[in-house]
């Protein structure tokens, strides 16, 4: 069974015109809340421990490139993804301060649709990183330590759940 029994998306389709839904295999991507934002890096840390535990065994001797490689994408996605985080955050005061604007002032339009399109790219690039995280995921689930598998099934999940 590979990655796909655990729900985990392979593709990322975003684009469009505002307004638009932007979809992920049928998903329509919505706004993250709290700690679902932190659910991508868990997912990617999850990733590196399993494969930091797989390299130098003997075992598993043969893939170990593979691994290793699998291991410095989740790290990268990790580091990525908490910066998401935090840009996620930083997005969200322009756009509650747009909503604070009279309804009746000219540039209220103008100022929601900017702070609009600039708190999406977080988000967005949040499930991006996700939908990245599966191909390190499928090498760890098929040449990692099979103790591990336990881990790279939840980092699947963790993941598939941080795009919903």
């Amino acid at each position: 069974m590979g990655l796909a029994g655990y729900g985990h998306q392979r593709r990322l389709q975003v684009g469009g015109e505002a307004g638009e839904g932007h979809c992920l295999e049928g998903h329509c991507l919505k706004p993250l809340h709290g700690e679902d934002r932190h659910l991508g890096a868990l997912a990617a840390a999850l990733g590196s421990m399993a494969g930091n535990y797989t390299v130098g065994k003997k075992a598993y001797a043969e893939h170990e490139p593979e691994v290793k490689a699998a291991v410095e994408a989740c790290e990268g996605l990790r580091v990525r993804l908490l910066a998401l985080v935090d840009a996620d955050a930083q997005a969200f005061e322009p756009l509650s301060r747009a909503y604070a604007l009279p309804k009746d002032d000219p540039g209220t339009k103008a100022a929601l649709e900017s702070a609009t399109r600039n708190a999406v790219l977080a988000p967005m690039g949040i499930v991006q990183c996700c939908a990245e995280l599966a191909a390190p995921l499928e090498t760890l689930h098929a040449f990692g330590s099979r103790l591990m598998q336990s881990d790279v099934g939840c980092a699947a999940y963790a993941s598939a759940a941080a795009m919903e």
